[in-house]
């Protein structure tokens, strides 16, 4: 699929596929390539694929790279999964995904049979977790319902934050496995719009509150790396070439910004540049930029604009 892919994106075969395309969907599909980066690219790719499968077959060149029969209909009997588990990545891509809501997908996940394999990567004790009793410790703490024993109190004990008194033990109902992918796909659906309406009104459920004897460690701990992703990539757009003499001190201070833009406006940037003025009267006269926006005075003297800054 991935050489199949990649082929038709050669200049001969992406100039006939454009054409083909236009012909039969009324618009130009291009082929999809896999990128190893993109969590959600190889879903794209066999979307495409089903999309302009006939149109790849009659271009000239892609004959021996075509999928067999057989390739074809086992792709095909996986679509729903790969739309299913296409959902799942996107939503726990989302900014502010709380670790608890990770968790609740997973196990949603390996309560069916036809995906019970995939506890050796997704269960929360499985062989690839580093520290099995962090993880376990970390995700009762999440949930609040659940008494941590000693190996996890000894390697969660500096989450903790008052004195060493457990909640209550209470057992969690279990749930019955099922085998149908729809059933799978409609739990996962109702746990996402079930997050959505508790960040739009603000409700706390049992399941959200924690552990008061720990910190809040679904604000501690990020249940992907995408937030570090987005930061080196947002980085590398303030760190441009021509920025290259940039100080350490002043990259920190622009990234920190970009970050926390919701905590300052305009407003606040007027307020500061009024105060740092007050005490500094070093750069109380300058001449203007006309490309940044100041508060102007007009000099009774010289009838000359002139501006306060505070940088």
């Amino acid at each position: 699929m991935a050489t199949l892919m990649g082929k038709a994106c050669n200049i001969k075969a992406a100039a006939r596929l454009r054409e083909l395309t236009m012909d039969a969907h009324g618009k130009y599909l291009k082929a999809k390539k896999q990128n190893e980066t993109r969590w959600t690219s190889q879903f794209t790719m066999v979307t495409r694929y089903f999309r302009i499968r006939e149109e790849l077959e009659t271009v000239e060149g892609l004959e021996e790279f075509a999928l067999s029969k057989q390739e074809y209909r086992i792709l095909k009997s996986v679509e729903a999964d790969f739309e299913m588990f296409n959902g799942m990545t996107i939503a726990l891509q989302e900014k502010g995904c709380p670790l608890s809501f990770c968790r609740e997908q997973f196990d949603i996940i390996l309560k069916h049979d036809r995906y019970a394999c995939m506890s050796e990567y997704l269960d929360k004790d499985s062989d690839i977790v580093v520290s099995p009793d962090f993880e376990s410790g970390v995700c009762k703490i999440s949930k609040g319902r659940e008494r941590l024993n000693d190996e996890e109190a000894n390697v969660c004990y500096k989450l903790k934050i008052v004195a060493d008194e457990g909640a209550d033990d209470t057992a969690s109902p279990t749930t019955p496995r099922q085998s149908a992918p729809k059933d799978v796909k409609a739990m996962l659906e109702d746990s996402r719009k079930k997050r959505k309406l508790d960040e739009a009104f603000g409700a706390t459920c049992a399941l959200h509150k924690g552990n008061p004897e720990y910190v809040d460690v679904e604000k501690l701990i990020c249940c992907t790396s995408n937030a570090c992703e987005r930061l080196f990539s947002e980085a590398k757009y303030i760190m441009v070439p021509h920025r290259r003499n940039m100080s350490p001190v002043v990259f920190e201070a622009l990234l920190f910004l970009k970050k926390n833009d919701r905590f300052w406006n305009p407003y606040t940037v007027g307020v500061a540049m009024r105060k740092t003025n007050d005490s500094n009267s070093f750069y109380k006269q300058v001449e203007r930029d006309d490309d940044l926006y100041y508060d102007l005075e007009e000099d009774t003297n010289t009838n000359e604009g002139t501006v306060l800054v505070g940088f």
